[in-house]
Formats: C-alpha cells, sequence, structure tokens
C-alpha cells in the first residue's frame, strides 16, 4: 500500500501540520513526527527478519489502522486540526506507525490501477472534510492487514530510473493545489484528478514504457511550476500520468523509504518555496499561474 501511505497520510499529513500552524513550541507537538521517525527502523528490522511483519502481526497493525483512523475522524470531522491537544496528535501518530507496519510488509506487492483509484477517490472526499482521506488510510491498512485486499503478483520489473528524484519531483508539484487553496476544498479535484492520472498510467504501463526516462522527469519538474488555478483537473491528470509511468520505471521491491524520503523532501521545499513567494521574482519561477 505504498500509494495510500504517500497519498493519504504524509501527503494529507503535511497539508494538516502547515494548516494548524504547526511548530515544534512543545512536545506533545512532535507526536505526529513518530511515524516518520520510525520509519528508517521499520524498514532496518524488515531486512533481517520478513516475517516480523507478516501473519497475526500484519492483521493486528491493519485492524488497529482502521480503528484508530475511525476514532481519529470521529473527533476531528468537521473541526479544525489542532495539533497542540495530545489525543489528536497520539491519534495521527497511531494511524502513522499502524499503517506504516502494514506497508512495509505489503511493499513487495505490486499495486494495479485501482490502488490508485482508490486513493484518488479519498482525496475527493477531502471536498467534503480534510480529515476523510485519514480515514481512507486506515480503512486500506484494515483491509490490507487482513488480506482483503486484491494483490497482484508477477514477475519483478527492472529499475530504470532512480525512484528518489520520481518521488522529489512529484512531492515538489502535487502539493501546490493544497497551499493554492488553502482552507478550500478545491484541493481536493486537483488531488483526485492525480489519482486517477496514477490509475490511467498503470493500465497503460505499455506505453509509458516507450518514454525515455528523462521525458518522464522533465514533465514532472515542469508541472512544479505550469500550473493554474483555473485548471487543476487536468493538471493533476497529467500530473499523475507522468508520476504514475515514472514510478513504474522506479523497479521494486523495498522502495518505500527511498519513495518515502524523496517524497517528504519534495513536500517540505514546496512549501518553503510558496512560503516565501514574496522574495522579488521567485513567485513566478515556482508558480507561473499566479
Amino acid at each position: 500500500m505504498i500509494t495510500a501511505w504517500l497519498l493519504l497520510f504524509l501527503l494529507p499529513l503535511a497539508r494538516a501540520l502547515v494548516g494548524s500552524g504547526w511548530g515544534l513550541h512543545r512536545p506533545i507537538e512532535a507526536l505526529p513526527l513518530l511515524p516518520l521517525l520510525a520509519l528508517p527502523v521499520f524498514l532496518t528490522l524488515k531486512r533481517p527478519n520478513p516475517d516480523l511483519f507478516g501473519g497475526i502481526l500484519l492483521k493486528v497493525a491493519g485492524s488497529g489502522a482502521g480503528i484508530v483512523a475511525v476514532v481519529f475522524v470521529r473527533m476531528r470531522l468537521l473541526e479544525s486540526m489542532d495539533f497542540k491537544i495530545w489525543q489528536t496528535g497520539l491519534l495521527m501518530a497511531g494511524l502513522g506507525l499502524t499503517s506504516l507496519w502494514v506497508a512495509v510488509g505489503s511493499c513487495r506487492d505490486k499495486e494495479g490501477p485501482g490502488d490508485a483509484l482508490w486513493a484518488g477517490a479519498w482525496l475527493l472526499l477531502g471536498w467534503l472534510d480534510p480529515t476523510l482521506p485519514f480515514l481512507g488510510c486506515g480503512v486500506t491498512a484494515f483491509l490490507r492487514g487482513n488480506s482483503w485486499w486484491p494483490v497482484l503478483h508477477d514477475e519483478e520489473e527492472g529499475s530504470t530510473l532512480s525512484p528518489f528524484p520520481v518521488a522529489l519531483l512529484f512531492g515538489l508539484a502535487l502539493p501546490k493545489p493544497c497551499w493554492d487553496f488553502g482552507p478550500e476544498p478545491g484541493w481536493s479535484f486537483a488531488l483526485a484528478a492525480a489519482g486517477a492520472g496514477i490509475a490511467l498510467a498503470r493500465a497503460l504501463s505499455a506505453l509509458g514504457r516507450r518514454l525515455p526516462g528523462g521525458a518522464l522527469l522533465t514533465l514532472l519538474a515542469l508541472l512544479s511550476v505550469l500550473y493554474h488555478p483555473n485548471a487543476v483537473i487536468p493538471w493533476g491528470a497529467v500530473l499523475g500520468l507522468a508520476a504514475g509511468w515514472a514510478m513504474e520505471r522506479t523497479g521494486r521491491p523495498a522502495r518505500l523509504g527511498i519513495l518515502s524520503g524523496g517524497f517528504l523532501l519534495g513536500l517540505a521545499l514546496s512549501f518553503a518555496l510558496h512560503a516565501n513567494a514574496w522574495i522579488p521574482g521567485l513567485r513566478h519561477l515556482i508558480w507561473l499561474g499566479n
């Protein structure tokens, strides 16, 4: 559930932290960062003991993610995301850790178009309330952890692109509607279109393999600049298509850590650039539609 981890936890987490004015002013505000700190630990544990993330423990983690997500949404639905409240941070940490456990345990599974369409649908529900993508993350972990999620098994794909720059450029471009629309729900349509684009890319993977890897990276880089708020749906669809084809070329397994690290760095860099758009000339460089 790499797609769900990236699009239904890491991206909404970054948006929630920025939207709430989060800062490390109190120790309790560090709780949402625990899943990020645990990521390299989990990946290290998996190497010597693959069974640690399988069997009954995977079912427990998946069930725990589903329960925590329901409790979290029940608490924060139609409310502002306040990480100064310890319950919010604790539930976010719990959801992140349990869903990460399932993601690490399933990182060798190939994902099909349905995974991205599922994630895109939950992102679209963010139009109703921004907590709902987190519910989608918990539901996905619950289904995958209990082996109720369809898994594709086929031969290992070769790697022709490094996953880090792909994830970095994707993370740089994808949250632009979030910074643009702010608390308004328009960002959800762009993110849902990106999910649909990734699904289409996986359905047309044979076509994507004909494109040069450098062209896909260049397109991702251009889409981080060529954005306009009046064209968020076609922009998101093309971004998802390029990202889906590029991620198909990164190969598997064990790419979860590299993808997560690159994606997080891209999210952070994207916000840093837009937060400093007041610098003369910078706003036109990072956002030609502005």
